[in-house]
């Protein structure tokens, strides 16, 4: 997974300045499903709107794209889409936003609940967080990431949002919950395991069993 500050595509390559890298990526879930996805921020300058951004997307056949972050007009933008976002909590962001439960949750009901038309499947916690941040928010990636989860878990219903033909993403279950992603630096825990694709290291919370691998869930099939 490409960092926010990767080099942008030359403009003749979609003119979209903004779009950090395009991946072809597998993911096995059950059985084999190739996609392509796209990571992209929104820091350029001249850039072309969201809708016409999203109109781009859906004319390349793009169905997966990582947001580093939870911008209201972007994710309004991806309402109705058909794309599957992965949204994201800034390392500036998280460490108080998800200090607790209750703040976990209400970071959940402003950020994720009023959007599920947007078809978010995945929440990010941090972005190379154990290679350019200090020891607090090092320290505080692991409980962010199990407030959150917890906080997912008693939201429960109000953000499922079967997107047609498919199950739920949300079922008031985190153990159904695509995966959390915790950046792109190593966890030495029982609790998490390190994933690594293409030189990319993301972490993963493990459930009290394999079943409950937060990584694998059927709701992206």
């Amino acid at each position: 997974m490409a960092s926010r500050h990767g080099s942008s595509l030359p403009s003749k390559c979609l003119s979209l300045k903004f779009i950090l890298c395009i991946c072809a990526l597998t993911l096995r879930i059950g059985s084999t499903d190739a996609w392509t996805g796209i990571c992209f921020g929104e820091d350029g300058s001249n850039i072309p709107s969201r809708t016409q951004v999203v109109q781009k997307f859906r004319d390349l056949g793009i169905t997966h794209v990582r947001l580093y972050h939870t911008y209201q007009g972007t994710l309004q933008a991806f309402s109705n889409s058909g794309i599957q976002l992965t949204v994201g909590i800034t390392n500036a962001d998280f460490v108080s936003a998800l200090s607790s439960v209750g703040s976990a949750r209400t970071w959940v009901n402003s950020n994720i609940v009023p959007y599920g038309s947007s078809n978010i499947v995945a929440v990010t916690v941090g972005n190379e967080v154990f290679t350019s941040t200090a020891d607090n928010v090092k320290n505080a990636l692991l409980p962010s990431m199990k407030n959150l989860r917890e906080a997912l878990n008693q939201a429960g219903p109000q953000i499922c949002f079967p997107p047609k033909g498919r199950k739920p993403i949300w079922n008031g279950r985190a153990g159904n919950v695509p995966y959390f992603c915790l950046g792109t630096s190593m966890l030495q825990t029982s609790e998490v395991s390190a994933v690594k694709e293409r030189g990319n290291v993301e972490r993963q919370e493990r459930g009290p069993d394999a079943e409950n691998e937060v990584i694998e869930s059927p709701s992206l099939k």
